[in-house]
Formats: C-alpha cells, structure tokens, sequence
C-alpha cells in the first residue's frame, strides 16, 4: 500500500482520493452525509500517517546523503581548495547532485503532508457545515410557501372582509349596551 500511495503522491494523482468528493454536502440527504463523515476522516487520517511515514523516511535520506557528502569532503578534500572549513564542506555538500535529489524529495514529501492536512482541515469545516445545514432544517430555512402570489392576495382580500365584517358587528352591539352594561 505504502509503495502505490508514494506513486500517487509523486504524481499528484488525487483524483483518487477525491477531496471535493469527501467535503461535498448533499442538503437534501444530511443523514448520508453525517454517516459517510466518520469514513472519510478516517480515510484522510490514514492518508496522512502515511504521507508522514514518507516524509520521515526522505528526512531520514537527507542526512544520510549530507552525512555521507560531509564525510567525503573532510576524508577526500575538494580539489583547488586549500583550506577546508565547515561553511565550505557545508557550501559543497549543498552544490552536489546527489544532495539535491534528496533535497527534493523531502520538499514534495511535506508539499504532500501540508495538501492532506488541507484536507483533513476541509472535512473539518464540511463535519461543521452539516451541523449547520441541519439546524437550518430544523428551523425551517428551506420551508418555502407554496402559495401563488394571487392565491395569496385572494385569501388576504377575504380576511380583510371578513375582519372589517366582525368590526361592524361589534361597533352595533357596542351601541345597543346600556350604560349599565348589560346587552339587551
């Protein structure tokens, strides 16, 4: 596994691991979403013990190839250099070919490790969005009134009327109470 995750890592292939895919939150089906999280963070977390399994392995490659480069120059010398002092060996081990590789394939390690913890901070904000998205359902945010708009100018006219209809009413009984307060 380790093998074909350094094959993905190294070409930046993550169309396979599908981050959009993992953050994506579906409105309408909030309690797939919430189930698939735990999946997906899962699987992001295991991306990210491997990417930094990696990682360490280069850094570990990096100081053998500085150590071995050092020890070269100080045993052998460099040609055309009389004095050799530890900026110079350090100044010539960096020069080196061989130094530089390595150099590389630790930078594209944590290049690696940084875009996977992109990701887990991602499905981090999708894990905070669907509490979000689901506390807006419970509330009611995507309720939207049914009603034409006519529909509901027609049921508006008949309250009014029937309100200004019961105002009426209760304007005669007003008049016809004595001032004792009885109706009669």
């Amino acid at each position: 596994m380790i093998d074909d995750l350094k094959k993905r890592l190294k070409t930046r292939d993550w169309d396979i691991y599908d981050i959009v895919g993992d953050t994506t939150i579906d409105k309408y089906s909030l309690d797939l979403c919430a189930e698939r999280h735990s999946a997906n963070v899962l699987k992001w977390q295991e991306l990210l013990a491997q990417a930094n399994e990696i990682l360490t392995k280069a850094k570990e490659a990096l100081t053998y190839v500085e150590s071995k480069l050092l020890l070269k120059v100080r045993v052998d010398g460099i040609p055309g250099v009389q004095k050799i002092t530890d900026a110079v060996c350090h100044a010539w081990v960096v020069t080196q070919d061989e130094y530089r590789l390595a150099l590389k394939k630790k930078i594209k390690s944590e290049s690696d490790v940084a875009y996977i913890n992109a990701g887990i901070k991602a499905l981090d904000h999708a894990k905070e969005m669907i509490k979000v998205e689901s506390q807006l359902w419970i509330c009611g945010y995507y309720a939207r009134p049914h009603i034409k708009e006519t529909v509901s100018a027609e049921q508006q006219e008949h309250r009014r009327k029937d309100t200004a209809v019961e105002l009426k009413e209760s304007m005669e009984k007003r008049k016809r109470r004595t001032p004792e307060g009885d109706n009669p």
